[in-house]
């Protein structure tokens, strides 16, 4: 899963729908967030994934140079529920300088997918995803604004991180065999 901490996004779109849990109705926003951030961020991932899609070039180790770039953008299949999302609308989402963190807009049990990656020259990745949240008062206010975000994953049990760690391991193995 792709997590960050007050990280620059841009809230791109905001959808309001409404959901039915039983007889409960509950507004709901799908948030479309964009923002561009270092090719380290692809090894959160797969640890092979920033090797496949950049390569160095002119004798510098650094992974920079994009191989494919003809590829455009890629889908990353992914369903993420029960993550911590955070707007941070008080701060310069280019300065290390935070302000009072009673305006941030805290999500508890959001749920993450349609990740798009846009690889780009120079080892930047442009990320575009949706995360959907409960309704909150202020979030329209975040339309088109840039501003610091931060995105954390679900605590894990411990069975789930054996099977994950367990669907790792044969994905290694499936792609050593190719």
């Amino acid at each position: 899963m792709l997590t960050f901490t007050r990280h620059p996004v841009k809230v791109s779109h905001i959808n309001l729908r409404v959901e039915y849990h039983g007889d409960e109705q509950r507004t709901m926003a799908d948030i479309d967030l964009t923002g561009f951030f270092a090719g380290e961020v692809l090894d959160q991932l797969s640890p092979t994934l920033r090797a496949t899609l950049y390569e160095a070039q002119d004798g510098k180790p650094d992974l920079t140079h994009l191989r494919y770039p003809a590829l455009g953008r890629l889908t990353w299949q992914c369903d993420h529920k029960g993550v911590t999302f955070v707007l941070h609308p008080g701060t310069d989402p280019d300065e290390d300088l935070y302000a009072d963190d009673a305006d941030d807009l805290i999500f508890v049990g959001a749920r993450v997918h349609g990740l798009k990656l846009t690889p780009q020259e120079g080892g930047t990745i442009a990320v575009a995803e949706r995360v959907q949240v409960e309704l909150m008062d202020g979030l329209a206010l975040m339309l088109g604004r840039t501003m610091q975000a931060t995105l954390t994953a679900p605590p894990k049990s411990e069975s789930f991180a054996d099977e994950q760690d367990a669907q790792d391991d044969a994905r290694t193995e499936e792609s050593d065999h190719v």
